[in-house]
């Protein structure tokens, strides 16, 4: 039995992106979450520190429990190019269940590191972003006044946009005004570890109420 879920996704700043070539790049976020239309943030041109503060929300999420289990927020960054096609910097992927079960259903102002698929150890930047999910019956979460939800830093970037100040500028002005003092991206050591999960066989599984049959039961293992 399938149920309606609605996500809302926040695409805060981006810091610290490589693109194919060195120097700057034009980027822009693709959101993707389930089996729903993509939707994207817009482009900022030259630069490789940027903020974009804009929401957008998927509605009517229809899933069942296998659904939830294995459908995935995913945030693409792309290169936009005008005489070439599009090249990817780096994605992240949230596991929809995974964002379910935290605490109020939600990620809140996280910075997530970006690679590529075939290389996920060479980190190529971070975006800053903050999601939610919530299902029939529930209640979007809600933050107080002193967490900055940046309504007022969305108003001060626009206006320094306005006044012609570069994104590096405008990203400086906001963690100065937050209190926070980054000097460069953090460093990440890498450790190999091996992973074995095996899974024998369940016993006794009760059905749901809203089933009549027997539970189609199977095993989700994220890492």
């Amino acid at each position: 039995m399938k149920k309606s879920y609605l996500v809302v996704v926040k695409v805060l700043e981006a810091r610290d992106l490589k693109g194919e070539s060195a120097g700057d790049i034009n980027p822009y976020v693709l959101v993707t979450c389930g089996n729903l239309e993509p939707q994207k943030t817009k482009t900022i041109q030259q630069t490789s520190n940027c903020i974009w503060n804009q929401s957008f929300t998927f509605p009517d999420l229809m899933m069942n429990r296998m659904e939830l289990e294995t459908f995935e927020l995913n945030f693409e960054v792309q290169d936009q190019n005008s005489w070439f096609s599009n090249s990817m910097v780096g994605s992240y992927s949230v596991g929809l269940s995974t964002m379910y079960r935290c605490p109020n259903s939600e990620i809140y102002k996280k910075w997530l590191r970006i690679s590529k698929p075939d290389a996920p150890t060479v980190t190529l930047g971070y975006i800053q972003i903050s999601a939610f999910i919530v299902g029939p019956g529930q209640e979007p979460p809600v933050h107080d006044a002193n967490d900055m939800d940046g309504e007022e830093v969305d108003a001060e970037a626009e206006q320094m946009i306005r006044d012609g100040f570069a994104q590096e500028a405008i990203l400086e002005k906001q963690k100065l005004k937050q209190g926070l003092w980054i000097v460069n991206a953090p460093r990440q050591n890498w450790l190999p570890y091996q992973l074995m999960i095996n899974v024998y066989k369940a016993e006794n599984l009760c059905k749901l109420a809203d089933e009549e049959t027997n539970p189609s039961a199977f095993v989700s293992v994220r890492s």
